[in-house]
């Protein structure tokens, strides 16, 4: 599982870990299709991308990447 899976469930216990430079960055990228109509899309992104929230993420074992254009 991923690390975060085993920080979420205290009933998994981690008896290895793979290198970082083993595998490729795991991310979860996230974006408004460019045809999308649903109107509270903006808001939820805008909500993902807030102080509060990457105080959740980082407290899940997150790392929170800075948004790109």
């Amino acid at each position: 599982v991923y690390a975060t899976d085993a920080h979420a469930e205290p009933g998994v216990k981690v008896i290895g870990t793979l290198p970082e430079d083993s595998h490729p960055p795991i991310v979860y990228p996230v974006a408004q299709m460019a045809d999308s109509t649903d109107k509270d899309a903006p808001a939820f992104l805008q909500c993902l991308q807030s102080a509060k929230t990457g105080e959740i993420f980082k407290a899940q074992g997150f790392t929170v990447l800075t948004p790109s254009n």
